[in-house]
């Protein structure tokens, strides 16, 4: 099973828990099924998660090499990684 470390660096991944940002979307899907990809229509290269802390971006800028903002939401390319994290605010 793949594991979200493997994806997202650890330094990063204890920031989005400390700001209390949860997974959602086919990711969230992957691993209430355990891993079992064959029944996920697609796992897509964007990983997204939720919360409410705007202020998380900055904290996030070492671990990405690209940032795009939006009105509710700001995708971010992580370094030396084809995959996305997106952040959607509430």
């Amino acid at each position: 099973m793949l594991k979200l470390r493997q994806i997202i660096p650890k330094g990063a991944l204890r920031i989005l828990s400390k700001h209390g940002f949860r997974l959602v979307g086919p990711w969230k899907e992957y691993y209430q099924l355990r891993g079992n990809a064959l029944l996920i229509k697609e796992l897509p290269l964007k990983i997204t998660f939720r919360g409410k802390d705007r202020d998380i971006v900055k904290e996030l800028k070492p671990f990405v090499s690209r940032v795009v903002k939006g009105r509710n939401k700001v995708s971010m390319k992580l370094k030396g990684s084809r995959h996305w994290l997106v952040l959607e605010f509430e």
